[in-house]
């Protein structure tokens, strides 16, 4: 399964949970429709953690939406703009 397949089924899977706040909903389903119309996918993920972020230090994030949280940033750990050229540079040994 390609990349941008995985985050809209995983996206389409966090849509659908019935748990997740209004305000929750809105976030993920901004992202889910920006990368659904091929915009930059790790601008949108970016940007998404960030909402995240930021409603997790005003405590406002649910508990679910903190599972989400944690199991966006395994699934995809670096999404700057300077991580898609990390395989150019050499590891020191």
């Amino acid at each position: 399964m390609r990349r941008k397949e995985k985050i809209l089924t995983f996206l389409a899977d966090i849509l659908n949970d019935h748990e997740i706040s209004s305000t929750e909903r809105e976030i993920f389903e901004d992202c889910f429709t920006k990368i659904n119309y091929n915009e930059d996918i790790n601008r949108c993920i970016f940007k998404l953690k960030q909402e995240l972020s930021l409603l997790a230090t005003k405590q406002q994030l649910s508990s679910k939406g903190v599972s989400y949280f944690n199991e966006l940033s395994r699934i995809e750990p670096s999404t700057s703009v300077s991580s898609m050229w990390n395989f150019l540079v050499r590891r020191k040994k």
